[in-house]
């Protein structure tokens, strides 16, 4: 028989599990859900937004307010964002605010894709032109190469784009699309005078005094009153999961983990048995793996980055005084500062935060595939081979044979030239489990040492006395 006591820790444990899971529970009744756009605009960004507008239609929310500061991002996010905002059942107010702030290139399509435009005083908008490989564009209209065509095709999608957002939503085509082929930027009067937006809100209780009892235009071609008068506010925070994965798409912490997982990897190489370099190495990679898939990526980062591999693993292999070493530094500091391909310089490595730590992290990989080639080089300093250059004492006269103690063991030996009872030897051979020895000093008056009847000259192999 159940008792209270197990019901309440079985509703405990479920809340538990949907926390950590990264889900939310209803938040039950009507309010205006509000959800925040406060960095570049990526694949979690689109999911967060997805997720939010669902659960604001399925808790019958009267409004969603989607408060926006970025400085624009990923096109095919941008376009997820702006599909599910005209999708929704339930109207969608973009408001860039604080003061201050900015809805740049992907952000100016996500303001114009709202039912209603919202702007604080001081911010800005707009400059939405299309960035292409490595940060730039064409500045020749007469240039017919392959990337101009490329990127000319990329640009009249986004205005094609920002065209039919500004016509759906009876917003001014033409201003929207200067926005895009001549990365125009608007103030938020501007915007007002250029009728990209709808009005300017001081703050959201303003946003709301302004709101209550507008018509708005859907995407579907039909009106909606706004009555939001007496709704609370209902923010939808980003889960655990979103923010650890929005962490991990940061491009200075791909940087990061690029390098740690490259310096990992090489040490458990280098080091064996140390097991957690090697789980960190191996961890990093598979959230370089994720990050990688989700981000734009330059081919000739990655394929400087797959050299750099190849050459610590040739320096490990080769012996070229450490010139595979740092050839591979080079291609791993470089690869890594052109691995993302992104429109905008907040979603690129940085040098300033990535070149100081894989130069750091570079030399160690080349000092460690340097030193793992030199050990290779070294004499043995066990076994057999690791007794050649040793010293010892005879403990017999040696004429030719006797027995010498060397490294802690008394041995058989044998020697060319005679050696007296406590003499130093030196070790110039290991036959089996005996020595061939030399005098450390050599006499003037020392002779070869004269072998006993019925021996044939070979040595025995004889075990020594510990």
């Amino acid at each position: 028989m159940r008792t209270p006591g197990f019901r309440a820790l079985g509703i405990r444990g479920a809340a538990v599990l949907f926390l950590f899971a990264g889900w939310s529970l209803p938040a039950g009744g009507a309010g205006i859900t509000v959800l925040e756009i406060r960095q570049a605009i990526q694949p979690v960004t689109a999911d967060y937004i997805a997720r939010g507008i669902t659960e604001a239609e399925r808790n019958g929310s009267k409004l969603i307010l989607i408060e926006v500061d970025t400085p624009g991002g990923l096109v095919s996010s941008t376009r997820a964002i702006t599909s599910r905002i005209l999708e929704s059942r339930v109207p969608v107010a973009v408001y860039v605010s604080p003061k201050g702030a900015r809805a740049a290139s992907g952000g100016f399509v996500v303001l114009l894709s709202a039912d209603i435009a919202v702007m604080s005083p001081a911010t800005n908008t707009g400059a939405a032109h299309p960035v292409g490989l490595g940060g730039g564009s064409p500045g020749d209209k007469d240039d017919h190469s392959d990337f101009a065509v490329m990127f000319k095709k990329l640009e009249n999608d986004m205005a094609a784009m920002v065209r039919s957002l500004a016509t759906t939503r009876g917003r001014d085509v033409e201003a929207a699309e200067k926005a895009v082929v001549e990365s125009v930027s608007y103030t938020e009067r501007e915007a007002i005078d250029k009728k990209l937006i709808d009005f300017v809100a001081v703050d959201r209780a303003d946003l709301i005094r302004q709101l209550d009892g507008r018509m708005v235009r859907r995407s579907d071609g039909s009106e909606a009153a706004i009555d939001v008068t007496k709704e609370s506010f209902l923010p939808i925070p980003l889960t655990t999961t979103e923010k650890f994965f929005s962490f991990v798409l940061d491009p200075q912490v791909v940087g990061i983990l690029i390098l740690l997982g490259l310096a990992g990897v090489g040490w458990e190489v280098t080091h064996p048995g140390l097991v957690l370099p090697g789980v960190i190495g191996a961890v990093s990679l598979l959230l370089v793996a994720f990050a990688l898939a989700n981000l734009p990526v330059n081919l000739g980062g990655v394929g400087l980055l797959v050299l750099a591999i190849g050459l610590f693993a040739a320096e490990f292999k080769v012996t070229s005084h450490g010139l595979f070493g740092i050839a591979g530094a080079i291609a791993m500091v470089i690869g890594g500062a052109l691995l993302i391909d992104a429109p905008i310089p907040e979603m690129r490595l940085h040098w300033s935060t990535y070149l100081p730590t894989a130069v750091l992290i570079a030399a160690s990989l080349a000092f460690m595939a340097t030193r793992a080639a030199s050990l290779r080089l070294r004499p043995a300093t066990t076994g057999a081979e690791g007794l050649i250059g040793q010293k010892g004492d005879a403990v017999t006269a040696l004429a030719p044979t006797g027995k010498v103690f060397a490294e802690g063991a008394y041995w058989d030996a044998e020697s060319d030239l005679t050696v007296e009872k406590g003499e130093k030897v030196e070790i110039v051979a290991v036959r089996g489990l005996s020595l061939r020895v030399r005098p450390v000093i050599v006499r003037s008056n020392s002779s070869p040492a004269v072998e006993e009847p019925g021996k044939d000259g070979a040595v025995e192999s004889l075990k020594s006395v510990s």
